[in-house]
């Protein structure tokens, strides 16, 4: 049962409605967080009347909520533990978003942001099928352009409003995606990322990101899959990253592959990315310590023509959800298998590692409330500038040292 009497109760609010505007949203919220969630409990209510728990259902007539891979785990527990969980998971949600509205005056909006913010206001959205989490292609109300990648931070993979059955209303350890990257921060790991590059001169490689609270009715809620929404009117808007659509462009993995198809020679493969934006980039992997910069994460483009006529390749790394680890394990880099990656450091790439902004760097983790991934970033840069005094190392030997910097039985069994 709903403990009405708690903190949380959000009757109590409503009896001392307040005049700010930000007060109200936050009121309406929390009512219709109320309604929902005795709405969910009277369901539960229902279902234990027919059966006792949920072992009396098959997997797939007990999972209404389509809570999907982690249905099998979730089943074991009662309705009422659920429930419970599904109450904290939106008030927590609810709560954070608030949080944010107000730190978000505070934080200087980006020329992409300027350039966007009416678009933003009256969003036409569309849910991206690729991928585990919750994305959304954002076009612009002119012409239909997709002009951005919008991620909410509820619908990441694992969290409770995925839509694309890995939902779960848990947050303990052993139920996120990475042992050591809490859910629920998915969106701030996203724009620190993007920060982090700007604060060290590689922005180059990834595009402009920043943090919004958006309001659409595009949005993927729980609440949509109650039986005909049960009479509850929604008022969807999340907190989210956006991201800037890069067009016109393939992934690493769907590039790598066509210039297979070409047969043409590794060093003519090295020849066609340009190793500024290899470099730039394999230092970004480094410094984030990305547990996901598969080959799909990786976008190439064309950048340049050489005097040969041979188009120079550029790169963009997008999708940063599975950055900034609090514990430097399970390391990702599909870049060291490249040619470029035999090369050795660059004088340049060197003397950005050396001279890295760590006070800056400290700085942004402080703003996205990320300081649990601080002493692993430390830990890392100290290694990566010890590195980087070695004369002749090449981009792979850095990465491979990096990849064991952490390594405990456990994983190393894996």
């Amino acid at each position: 049962m709903i403990n009405q009497t708690s903190e949380k109760n959000p009757l109590a609010i409503a009896q001392n409605p307040l005049d700010s505007p930000v007060q109200n949203a936050a009121i309406s919220q929390t009512l219709a967080l109320f309604s929902l969630l005795n709405t969910l409990h009277t369901l539960f209510q229902e279902l234990n009347d027919s059966a006792s728990d949920f072992s009396s259902l098959s997997l797939a007539d007990s999972d209404f909520f389509a809570f999907g891979e982690l249905w099998p785990h979730l089943r074991t527990l009662s309705s009422e533990e659920i429930l419970a969980h599904i109450d904290d998971r939106l008030h927590e949600i609810a709560e954070l978003k608030e949080l944010w509205r107000g730190k978000l005056k505070s934080i200087a909006p980006l020329p992409f942001q300027k350039k966007i913010e009416t678009t933003l206001a009256h969003p036409i959205l569309e849910r991206l099928q690729e991928g585990y989490g919750g994305a959304y292609a954002l076009r612009h109300s002119s012409d239909g352009e997709i002009i951005a990648i919008v991620k909410p931070n509820d619908e990441d993979i694992l969290c409770l409003n995925n839509s694309k059955h890995l939902a779960s209303p848990l947050i303990e350890k052993n139920c996120r995606v990475r042992e050591n990257i809490p859910l629920y921060q998915s969106v701030f790991r996203e724009v620190a990322s993007y920060d982090i590059a700007k604060a060290i001169k590689v922005e180059n490689v990834m595009p402009s990101t920043f943090l919004s609270i958006i309001p659409s009715d595009f949005f993927f809620s729980l609440l949509d899959r109650l039986p005909n929404n049960s009479g509850i009117i929604q008022q969807k808007e999340k907190l989210c990253s956006v991201q800037e659509f890069v067009p016109h462009i393939n992934d690493l993995f769907d590039a790598v592959r066509s210039w297979e198809k070409e047969r043409i020679s590794l060093q003519e493969m090295e020849e066609r990315i340009s190793q500024e934006d290899f470099e730039d980039a394999m230092i970004l992997v480094w410094i984030l310590y990305d547990t996901d910069a598969h080959a799909g994460n990786f976008l190439v483009y064309k950048k340049s023509s050489a005097l040969s006529h041979r188009t120079i390749f550029g790169l963009k790394k997008i999708d940063n959800s599975l950055a900034l680890p609090e514990k430097n394990q399970e390391l990702t880099n599909s870049l060291a298998y490249l040619p470029n990656a035999q090369k050795p450091l660059s004088e340049k790439g060197r003397e950005r590692i050396l001279h890295l902004p760590i006070q800056q760097l400290t700085s942004i983790l402080t703003t996205y409330n990320l300081l649990n991934a601080l002493p692993a970033l430390l830990k890392r840069i100290e290694m990566l500038q010890t590195l980087a005094r070695r004369k002749n190392q090449t981009l792979f030997d850095i990465n491979e040292a990096l990849k064991h910097l952490e390594l405990d039985f456990v994983h190393l069994m894996r």
